[in-house]
């Protein structure tokens, strides 16, 4: 009777160990340098920047990144991407913003850590609404194809979207969508109000995602730390409404 191999022991057809990574990322980086010449329009650019992260995804599937350099080269090309005048390649407003929606929410390996907001500054005036039509769009799809995660992650880049061009008046709205599942998009956009003087809309954040979940305990504990009120001594029911829904034959 053979022993099983350990899993240490278990390769994966193209698995690039970490070491090898290195290598890996040298070339692909290389080649990008040698391909974004000055003379590319913003067309080219833009097409060139948005194939590499097809590539990159690629190659984060297939690395052992625990150095970090394939993040990072995927970081710096995501930069890259997000400034090039998209506007002056003729593209569509629609299309251009639908495959950033795409990036970002079906993005597997963080590459908007501490970043959420970076897609979503500076834009143009009236855009804000199609990226959020867009983004609610994408949130029922993937729901109805059970990609439960991904439609949580549309929901968060409405608040990261709110956020990054401070649209004050979108926030409650984007907390009470989300709920206490997800505690950073709900305190971040309580401090943003802090930031500008917004006690109160803070505090209305807060109460439009006390609502049962993973982070409520938490969220309870961060609204007075950084607001002083406190929401758990307010006597509202955090439990969601229920509504009886009749069936044809009329029996609920």
């Amino acid at each position: 009777m053979q022993t099983a191999l350990p899993l240490t022991h278990v390769e994966v057809k193209d698995h690039i160990s970490k070491y090898k990574s290195f290598t890996a990322v040298d070339r692909i980086e290389d080649r990008l340098r040698s391909l974004d010449k000055p003379s590319l329009t913003p067309a080219q650019r833009l097409a060139l920047y948005r194939a590499f992260h097809t590539a990159g995804l690629e190659l984060a599937d297939r690395a052992d990144d625990s150095h970090g350099n394939v993040g990072q080269l995927r970081r710096d090309a995501w930069h890259t991407y997000l400034g090039i005048d998209w506007q002056a390649t003729g593209l569509a407003a629609e299309d251009y913003w639908a495959d950033v929606c795409d990036l970002a929410v079906f993005e597997d390996y963080a590459l908007d850590y501490q970043e959420e907001t970076l897609p979503w500054r500076g834009v143009p005036a009236g855009h804000a609404e199609l990226i959020e039509g867009l983004l609610l769009d994408l949130a029922a799809e993937c729901r109805s194809h059970y990609l439960d995660y991904q439609a949580e992650e549309a929901l968060q880049q409405l608040a990261w979207l709110a956020v990054g061009g401070r649209r004050f008046s979108r926030y409650v709205e984007a907390a009470a969508r989300l709920g206490s599942d997800h505690w950073m998009p709900i305190e971040s956009m309580a401090e943003s109000a802090l930031r500008s003087g917004r006690r109160e809309l803070a505090v209305e954040v807060f109460r439009a995602a006390d609502r049962p979940g993973f982070h409520q305990r938490h969220l309870r504990q961060r609204c007075p730390a950084l607001t002083g009120a406190d929401i758990d001594d307010e006597g509202h029911d955090p439990r969601p409404t229920l509504r009886v829904v009749e069936s044809p034959g009329g029996h609920p």
